[in-house]
């Protein structure tokens, strides 16, 4: 399986000022399913390597994360929903005002 298809870890050696929110934003929000996995990819990676610039953004990128987890394509719902658990496991409490989002 092509590492464009599924969780990639490739990001988390990359200078994190290469990357930011908004490009990832950007790339979710392409009508081309492997610019949304990349996107989804970047904020896991930016929530390991720079929490606060996740965390500032953090109700448009749980709304932008949980429009994916709804995607027919089943892999980029998967990394979707991977990205969430991810989320929540380096940004601990900031995230618990989203939690009722991801419940519904």
């Amino acid at each position: 399986m092509s590492s464009a298809y599924s969780v990639s870890k490739s990001y988390s050696s990359l200078d994190s000022s290469n990357m930011s929110v908004n490009l990832a934003l950007k790339k979710m929000s392409s009508d081309d399913w492997a610019d949304k996995v990349d996107g989804l990819n970047m904020i896991s990676a930016l929530s390991e390597s720079n929490p606060k610039q996740v965390a500032d953004n953090l109700k448009e990128v749980i709304v932008a994360i949980l429009n994916e987890c709804k995607n027919l394509r089943s892999s980029v719902s998967r990394v979707a929903i991977v990205t969430i658990g991810t989320i929540a496991q380096n940004l601990n409490s900031k995230i618990d005002s989203e939690m009722e989002k991801v419940r519904t």
